[in-house]
């Protein structure tokens, strides 16, 4: 069991470091002295935006709960953030279930729900995004040679998505009498299927006027994020177009959706600015420093923030 638990951490550790290894061998080293030249001033601007972010984030949330402290429904977002943004293979999901299940004292199926809601319209929010910025790349696209896949890919999901939800009661219902027909003698897969046949209950009962706020603040969360990443961006020296950022920001997104993280996502992240930021002109030397210098002011506020919330929620025994 030890040396299972020691594997499961030290994994991810070792990913991080061949992905950063190699990605130094592709373009170059990196400039370390820019790290000295951060800007004081654009972290507590990154600070600043990145609370209303997550002041967003808990309207977001308590738009599906109705209830409970907004004050305290903050504090355990910021901490749940900062876990989902340092551990590994999007583990830190989790810790927004065991939160949820404390300030609201919900069962784990309405709590699943909900994330499970939160989680569909940030994929659509960053798909829609996408394709909107995709109009307007028209200079680099011949230099992406999945970008016309990606499109076509994404407006399927999207499609089927929004139809489905439209649709969700006679899916959920359909779902549900598939699943009470089903028959098992292992107890285990018994309990799996009775759980997601509580989620789809919960979903049947989630009006369509909870979900267009959350879609609409979800829209609102991600388009306040893309926008510091740009703010960073441009003064870090990186004078792309907006649409440009927006649409590398997308797609790098969607690459983090797949639980494949690594420790607070070093590595996966130098490494998809770096080819991207290429792939749009900017310099082949800079560009790995200047995703580095990028992934750690857009760190340093989520650790803070993190670290301050755990430090209230324990010594107010929230």
């Amino acid at each position: 069991m030890k040396r299972y638990f020691r594997a499961k951490n030290i994994i991810p550790i070792v990913i991080s470091l061949a992905i950063l290894l190699l990605t130094f061998k592709v373009v170059g080293g990196i400039d370390f002295s820019i790290l000295k030249n951060i800007p004081i001033v654009l972290i507590l601007f990154a600070s600043i935006v990145y609370i209303a972010i997550k002041i967003i984030n808990t309207f977001r949330f308590s738009s599906l709960y109705h209830s409970g402290s907004f004050t305290k429904l903050l504090l355990s977002l910021l901490y749940c953030n900062f876990v989902l943004s340092i551990a590994p293979f999007r583990a830190g999901e989790i810790s927004y279930l065991s939160y949820m299940k404390k300030i609201y004292d919900k069962a784990h199926s309405f709590n699943v729900k909900n994330l499970l809601i939160i989680r569909i319209f940030d994929f659509i929010s960053i798909i829609s995004i996408m394709l909107l910025s995709s109009f307007f790349i028209l200079g680099y696209r011949n230099n992406i040679s999945f970008f016309k896949p990606l499109v076509s890919i994404s407006m399927f999901l999207i499609t089927l998505i929004i139809l489905s939800i439209i649709f969700k009661n006679s899916l959920a219902n359909i779902m549900i009498k598939i699943i009470s027909k089903i028959k098992f003698s292992n107890n285990f897969i018994l309990r799996i299927l009775k759980f997601f046949a509580e989620i789809l209950e919960y979903i049947k009962d989630t009006s369509i006027k909870e979900l267009l706020n959350v879609f609409i603040l979800s829209l609102l969360y991600w388009s306040l994020r893309y926008t510091l990443g740009y703010v960073i961006l441009y003064f870090l020296g990186i004078h792309l177009n907006i649409f440009n950022i927006f649409f590398i920001t997308s797609i790098i997104m969607l690459i983090n959706i797949i639980p494949i993280q690594t420790i607070a996502g070093f590595g996966i992240h130098e490494a998809s600015w770096t080819y991207f930021l290429i792939l749009f002109g900017i310099n082949k030397e800079l560009s790995l420093t200047l995703a580095l210098v990028f992934h750690i002011i857009i760190l340093i506020p989520v650790l803070i923030a993190g670290l301050v919330s755990r430090l209230i929620i324990y010594l107010k025994k929230i």
